[in-house]
């Protein structure tokens, strides 16, 4: 393992792109191999040393921000251990890039189907928060494409668990001793909290926990061959309504598609949302964008060389049936295409995070998603707060899971105080329609106070309950999901 105990050496392991303030620690300790990793936490625990884990510094809610202590970075654990074609199946270490398994993949005409913005993430971060990205809507998040994990929890203890194995009984999980909380998750795209069940699979209650009950070391992830073609497009709408009437008709089409099977039908992979105001942050780096859009959507579908302009022609009759200028549409029939078009997509994220690092501020966006017969009114309560205001705002996202990132950019302290308080306004207003107040980046140190409104004081102590019993010393990730008081 590599030890660094100067503060210059270790000052890039103190950020994410969350841009939250106040890190510190102690030293960073790089393990070199899985084996130096139950060591390592069994000296943190003899000497109730906290260990921050720190995968790729991808994540926007601040969960690899230590506060005290030592960091754990796993980054050299990045070996792709086998790729079996047979039985599509990937091992890889926490320490993988997703862009270079992809990679790999590819060369063998295979695919990770999860596509999470951020090609730079870890693997192990992506299971820490049950990440999820674009094509979540044909293919759910990251949990659903995980068959085996091997965690180290704080005791050097190695748990090798697969999928479909081991089970609760109720809420409860004989093999290790722990009660689960009672409260019951929203039935949509979810990455708040403990993932709980009755009768669950023990593999589930590590992926999303977000390093605070065991370190994910390596995993076995589904894979598949590669479709044969795929291609995409943005569609820019001058009136938005006619934007959230097209998603609505895509979306059914392409559920009833998936249902059947059928591969001559209309069937998204991703249906991706980008409202005016996104449009204007990046029409600088991309002028293609018409001028008078007011929303767009960018979407993927996967074809074959014999379905593919019958497939186009689908597109084509929905995207003019609902007003939209098939002459201003950019559709992508090449993996270049697609991948420029995507690049459009990623740059927004992006750009946002240039603005929080001139401001100064920490990141103040939503993460929220909301059942499909709640979205309209979602939809209208943010206007009903944002458009009086003078701070400016911008709504994209996964549209397909109901699920928008609503992001305010202040300007100075009073609209950042202004901004803070919208957010509860609408992490409240989520959960009262039956939502969550984090469906892909996890609650991490930033969302905590939202996680109470979600779940209430019972939930939050019913999750440090099962924190206790899996990490007695108390020191992993602390002050993620929940705040430190309520282990004491």
């Amino acid at each position: 393992m590599l030890i660094k105990n100067d503060q210059d050496m270790i000052k890039n392991y103190l950020e994410d792109t969350s841009v939250m303030p106040g890190a510190k620690a102690e030293a960073v300790i790089i393990a070199e191999s899985q084996d130096e990793i139950p060591q390592i936490l069994k000296e943190a625990s003899k000497n109730h040393t906290p260990i921050t884990i720190s995968s790729g510094k991808t994540g926007t809610t601040g969960g690899c921000i230590p506060l005290k202590g030592k960091i754990l970075s796993v980054e050299k654990l990045n070996k792709i251990i086998n790729i079996n074609k047979k039985n599509l199946t990937a091992t890889v270490e926490c320490g993988v890039v997703l862009e270079d398994l992809q990679k790999a993949l590819a060369k063998e005409n295979l695919v990770y189907l999860p596509d999470p913005t951020e090609s730079t993430c870890l693997l192990g971060g992506t299971l820490a928060t049950n990440a999820s990205g674009s094509r979540t809507f044909k293919y759910g998040p990251t949990r659903n494409h995980v068959k085996r994990i091997k965690v180290v929890l704080s005791t050097g203890e190695i748990l090798d668990i697969e999928r479909g194995k081991i089970f609760a009984e109720g809420r409860r999980f004989e093999t290790i001793k722990c009660d689960l909380p009672s409260y019951e998750m929203p039935m949509i795209k979810n990455a708040a909290g403990y993932y709980v069940y009755d009768n669950m699979d023990l593999i589930d209650l590590f992926i999303g926990s977000e390093g605070t009950l065991g370190v994910i070391v390596e995993m076995d992830l589904k894979i598949a061959v590669k479709p044969e073609k795929i291609f995409g497009g943005i569609v820019y709408f001058n009136n938005p309504k006619d934007c959230l009437n097209f998603v609505k008709e895509v979306r059914q089409i392409s559920l009833e598609s998936k249902k059947s099977g059928d591969i001559t039908k209309l069937s998204a992979a991703s249906i991706e949302y980008l409202d005016q105001y996104t449009l204007d942050l990046i029409r600088e780096k991309n002028p293609s964008i018409p001028k008078d859009a007011k929303a767009a959507i960018f979407f993927e579908q996967e074809s074959t060389e014999t379905v593919e302009d019958d497939l186009l022609q689908q597109w084509s009759d929905l995207i003019e049936k609902h007003g939209a200028d098939l002459d201003q549409c950019r559709i992508a029939l090449t993996e270049l295409e697609d991948k420029e078009l995507k690049e459009i997509r990623h740059s927004i994220p992006e750009t946002i995070n240039e603005i929080f690092k001139r401001t100064g501020f920490q990141k103040l966006a939503t993460d929220i998603a909301v059942p499909a017969d709640a979205f309209d009114e979602m939809m209208a309560y943010y206007d009903e707060i944002l458009k009086p205001l003078s701070i400016h705002h911008l709504a994209f996202g996964h549209i397909g899971n109901y699920h928008l990132h609503v992001n305010q950019l202040p300007k100075n302290n009073e609209e950042k105080e202004l901004a803070l308080k919208n957010i509860k306004l609408f992490v409240t207003k989520a959960v009262q329609l039956g939502g969550t107040i984090s469906a892909e980046h996890g609650i991490g140190k930033i969302k905590k106070p939202y996680l109470k409104i979600m779940y209430g004081e019972n939930g939050i102590k019913e999750m440090a309950a099962v924190k206790k019993a899996l990490d007695p010393a108390l020191i992993l990730n602390l002050d993620n999901i929940f705040e430190e008081k309520y282990l004491r």
